[in-house]
């Protein structure tokens, strides 16, 4: 049969289901849940608590964030409540470092609700609120603060568990800009563009 001479148009796009696809990876949190003791999320809060920040308690999170699109695996998200701040802490890990960088870039490219867009090394405002963000090889963590927390105090954890090498580090204080940071020969320097 030949649709040639078929007079028939086809139906016109909904915006409105366009848009639908897109508000499904809005930025947001979702709900919450108690973590269970054994959860290796317990590593931070015991080192944490060793170290003097003293924990109350941890709950898993569900916050859709941009990096989740390209995660093969589900992201470890949780809040953590200290005597003095509460700290959002996610973690994606991917297969390789190709897909790692792409997440990333990806994200800086649309970075929050508002899908704002920056380039490697800008010293720009990207939230109001204080965050941190490590980029490895495999991994991309991010933890947010509603105070100002120990950016160093972090740096230490990492360190203690294995990981003291990273692509990209981001630093933002409370509504300051954010700095940029490498590793070169196992010293955290800053990034020149």
């Amino acid at each position: 049969m030949s649709y040639a001479c078929v007079s028939e148009k086809p139906d016109p796009l909904n915006m409105d289901d366009i848009m639908a696809e897109s508000e499904n990876y809005k930025e947001d949190e979702l709900n919450a849940s108690e973590v269970v003791e054994m959860d290796s999320t317990v590593i931070v809060k015991n080192w944490l608590n060793d170290n003097g920040v003293l924990t109350d308690s941890i709950i898993y999170v569900s916050r859709r964030m941009l990096p989740d699109r390209f995660s093969v695996e589900p992201a470890t998200k949780f809040s953590l409540f200290t005597q003095t701040d509460t700290i959002f802490y996610s973690q994606w890990k991917y297969t390789d470092s190709a897909k790692t960088v792409n997440a990333f870039y990806n994200w800086v490219d649309c970075y929050g609700v508002s899908c704002k867009s920056f380039f490697i090394g800008d010293e720009v405002n990207f939230q109001k609120k204080p965050f941190k963000i490590l980029v490895g090889d495999s991994t991309i963590i991010y933890l947010e603060g509603m105070e100002n927390f120990d950016f160093k105090q972090w740096d230490s954890f990492y360190e203690s568990v294995g990981y003291s090498s990273w692509n990209y580090i981001l630093e933002q204080r409370r509504r300051g800009k954010v700095h940029w940071y490498v590793y070169e020969d196992g010293k955290k320097v800053s990034y020149k563009k």
